[in-house]
């Protein structure tokens, strides 16, 4: 894999998002520039892999925070991190910890589509080992009105988020050789207020390999699931 820092692609996928974005944003109202909006999630999470000999499977909480500031009534810049324990549920796998740091921006073409790119740094420690990953996300995210008035800041979302990932890096293996995130959700909001119910997965295609010991040819698959509450405030 490429030696280039991952945070390059981000910014270049990011830049090139926006220069794209921003004719047709600038067609939309305006939004409220310089603000800030809070949110913090609790997740119960599922970490699985298959690696030829048989599943390894932990599950365990998250706890999950992000900051977003409009910086322009067409750019948003996101940051947020997160912590949290994983157990061993099958035999094969090992007790962990999971950490991660998150940095990215998201542009809005239209008013119910938003366009994002970003880098996120994960670190999974055990007795056995530990592991860091880095990766680079391109995704697309769309709200769906269901209910209320968003005029007076009353209403109910529905979410969907899709995103690639052309830049995955973690220590010990190769890269993958696909990785997608999906995600889907409602969000309600009142005032200044929000609360969401949300599920995500994020799956990783790792490419064959001969296995040392017996020579067979294995392929890792890996994948991230959770389901969680997130409360949130605008300031």
């Amino acid at each position: 894999m490429s030696s280039t820092p991952a945070w390059r692609y981000a910014l270049v996928a990011a830049v090139a998002v926006g220069a794209a974005a921003r004719p047709l944003a600038a067609q939309l109202e305006p939004t409220a520039r310089g603000r800030l909006d809070a949110a913090l999630e609790v997740a119960a999470a599922e970490h699985r892999v298959e690696a030829g000999e048989g599943i390894e499977r932990s599950a365990g909480a998250l706890v999950r925070g992000e900051l977003r500031y409009t910086l322009r009534s067409w750019l948003e810049l996101r940051g947020g991190g997160g912590a949290g324990r994983l157990a061993a549920r099958t035999d094969a796998a090992a007790d962990r910890t999971v950490s991660e740091l998150a940095v990215g921006a998201a542009v809005a073409p239209l008013h119910w589509l938003a366009l994002d790119a970003g880098t996120t740094v994960r670190r999974y420690a055990s007795a056995l080992a530990d592991q860091r990953w880095v990766r680079v996300h391109v995704g697309a995210e769309t709200r769906i009105p269901l209910l209320g008035d968003g005029r007076r800041g009353d209403r109910l979302l529905g979410v969907v988020r899709a995103a690639l990932l052309p830049v995955v890096s973690v220590t010990g293996q190769p890269g993958p050789g696909l990785a997608l995130a999906a995600g889907t959700g409602l969000e309600a909001h009142r005032d200044r207020l929000s609360a969401a119910l949300a599920y995500s997965l994020e799956r990783y295609d790792f490419p064959t390999v001969l296995r040392t010991h017996d020579g067979a040819r294995v392929r890792r698959l890996e994948q991230l699931s959770t389901v969680g509450v997130r409360l949130g405030v605008k300031f």
